[in-house]
């Protein structure tokens, strides 16, 4: 199963591993979904790296993946580990604009403006 791959991935805070597994789905034909996106996107936590995550959201645009309060709290909290306060205000107001922002959203958009 590649999204349980990919959660190994996530738990040990390997994203090049985790990308690795994403695009090998697209390779044999099997279609990306916002869960698997969103563990990717998660993966890159530990190490805080948000340009990569910010790489995954635009990828999943591009394969016409609908992002949901799921992929943009996990990039959120990228950009919190990252410091990165603007981007995390950016993807709170999207979320906000579709009235669905939860706690975990707003707690780590606070923690990256602090």
């Amino acid at each position: 199963d590649y999204v349980a791959a990919m959660r190994a991935c996530e738990h040990h805070g390997n994203w090049p591993a985790a990308c690795s597994v994403l695009g090998n789905m697209c390779k044999v034909s099997l279609k990306q979904d916002v869960i698997a996106c969103s563990t990717a996107i998660n993966s890159c936590r530990q190490e805080g790296s948000w340009r990569q995550a910010l790489s995954l959201m635009s990828l999943t645009s591009e394969v016409k993946l609908q992002h949901d309060v799921v992929s943009h709290s996990s990039a959120i909290a990228v950009f919190s580990t990252s410091q990165c306060w603007f981007l995390a205000l950016c993807l709170l107001a999207d979320i906000q604009e579709w009235s669905c922002a939860d706690e975990m959203s707003f707690s780590a958009t606070i923690h990256a403006c602090q």
